[in-house]
């Protein structure tokens, strides 16, 4: 998964890299007394400080992830406006590549809904093969896996929220 906010480039998550800071500041107040360690502990101090804020940064700066069909005119005015907002996104057109059940459970759980509200009612195989039928949440994740057109998009994802972007402008609440 694209820029994981659980961790950084050392390996530690944001709250132990501040309990870490933390505790080198009191180790500073309480116990460094002559002149040398001070220094020694001041530049160390600002450099763990460096590292908080780079870490400040790799969170803040969360890539967009797209899914995106460009066949649809929908889609493709949700994929405009993240290249109008953003370079740093990632387009996956799930028609090509498929969506395992992982992830689509995971889009659910971003985006707050239950799998027959990402059914796009319109589509023929919807109204031949599922209207008026009841399936439980894991039967219509296993029908959208299956048939990836039944799909609505786009869904733009950035870090743990994720939003329709039908229209394109309700994309807004991620910039």
């Amino acid at each position: 998964m694209p820029n994981d906010v659980s961790s950084n480039s050392l390996g530690l998550t944001p709250p132990n890299a501040t309990l870490l800071l933390l505790r080198n500041v009191l180790n500073f107040i309480l116990f460094k007394n002559s002149y040398i360690e001070q220094i020694i502990y001041k530049q160390s101090l600002l450099l763990m400080l460096l590292s908080l804020m780079k870490v400040q940064h790799e969170i803040c700066n969360i890539m967009y992830t797209v899914y995106h069909n460009p066949r649809c005119k929908k889609s493709r005015a949700g994929l405009q406006y993240v290249q109008e907002h953003t370079n740093d996104f990632e387009v996956i057109e799930y028609l090509k590549t498929p969506i395992n059940e992982s992830v689509l459970k995971d889009l659910l759980m971003k985006l707050n809904q239950k799998p027959l509200d990402m059914v796009r009612p319109q589509e023929a195989i919807y109204k031949s093969d599922f209207k008026g039928k009841n399936f439980t949440d894991d039967e219509w994740v296993k029908i959208m896996i299956e048939n990836p057109k039944l799909i609505k998009r786009p869904i733009v994802v950035r870090g743990n929220k994720a939003i329709w972007g039908d229209p394109a402008e309700n994309l807004s609440v991620l910039f």
